[in-house]
């Protein structure tokens, strides 16, 4: 049984027209147990049972049964084989695959990021979406459209502009930004995973800046729709941003997740912008943000038990 709420239900039926593409479909998905892939997991296997067409999912995780204890639902799924091993030296599973979709991005360093991705690159299918990161893109001011020139400061997003650099010109590649909704861990270290965790132990949330930094918060069963039809309708060799356009104070997001906690500002300096231009993909795929901010926090809620 699935563990989507019901109101995530008008999220996959809303996108009927995409899911027919994936009948018959075998698909080699990488990151599968983490927020990326449970989300890409539910959604594909909600809309196989509901419009009932044939597919099958070999997922790509280190350690099987845990991530069983984090989604025990597909223990035995017919439709699901767990894969067990490390992106950077799996053995290749038997058989042809008609799509990839390379999500992995917890390796043991960033080296190891980029060597997981060639690893994947080794492996034949009709179609491959390589989900990258915002990050390749560097600090900027505003929003940052597709056009904007990539000039990491991490190391991470420097690995991630590799891996796409090696991936072109067969992957379609999703830019991610930032996102909400059940399965984000509440230990990412991002800003709304640290306010949700301390929310739920009733302690205060605390912003290490002034607050006035900006972010936006795609729903993930958006994001989830979002790269189903990048990875079955996006061009390859070309980059889409995958975010929401609708920006807020990071002190804003606090205040809307904090309730009855006590919000506290303990810097004064602004950080960085982090917003992306989704224009490409709206106006080339059609792809729009169903569900607001408030009611993306309630669902994670709702997710949380509170």
């Amino acid at each position: 049984m699935s563990l989507l709420r019901p109101e995530v239900t008008s999220l996959v039926l809303g996108s009927a027209d995409l899911w027919p593409a994936l009948a018959g479909s075998r698909i080699f998905l990488t990151g599968a147990s983490g927020f990326f892939g449970c989300w890409l997991l539910e959604t594909l296997l909600f809309a196989s049972d509901h419009f009932e067409f044939g597919v099958e999912v070999v997922a790509l995780t280190r350690t099987p049964d845990r991530f069983l204890t984090k989604a025990p639902h597909l223990a035995g799924h017919p439709r699901v084989t767990l894969w067990p091993g490390d992106m950077q030296d799996f053995s290749f599973p038997p058989g042809p695959f008609s799509h990839i979709i390379h999500g992995a991005a917890e390796v043991n360093s960033d080296l190891g990021l980029l060597a997981g991705g060639k690893r994947v690159l080794e492996l034949e299918s009709e179609r491959f979406l390589l989900i990258s990161s915002g990050a390749v893109y560097g600090p900027a001011a505003g929003f940052i459209s597709e056009e904007h020139p990539a000039s990491p400061i991490t190391d991470y997003g420097r690995a991630k502009l590799q891996l796409e650099q090696a991936c072109n010109p067969r992957a379609v590649i999703a830019r991610c930004f930032t996102f909400l909704g059940p399965y984000l861990s509440l230990h990412s270290g991002l800003a709304a995973a640290d306010f949700l965790r301390d929310a739920l132990a009733c302690r205060p949330l605390k912003l290490q800046g002034n607050g006035e930094t900006r972010r936006s918060y795609l729903y993930a069963g958006d994001l989830a729709i979002w790269l189903w039809t990048l990875l079955l309708r996006g061009t390859p060799g070309r980059s889409y941003n995958v975010g929401s356009m609708d920006a807020i104070p990071v002190i804003e997001l606090a205040r809307r997740i904090a309730g009855p906690n006590p919000v506290q500002v303990l810097g004064k300096e602004a950080g960085s912008d982090y917003l992306p231009d989704t224009t490409r993909a709206r106006q080339e795929l059609d792809l729009r943000q169903t569900v607001d901010l408030d009611e993306a926090v309630a669902r994670t809620w709702n997710w949380l038990g509170r």
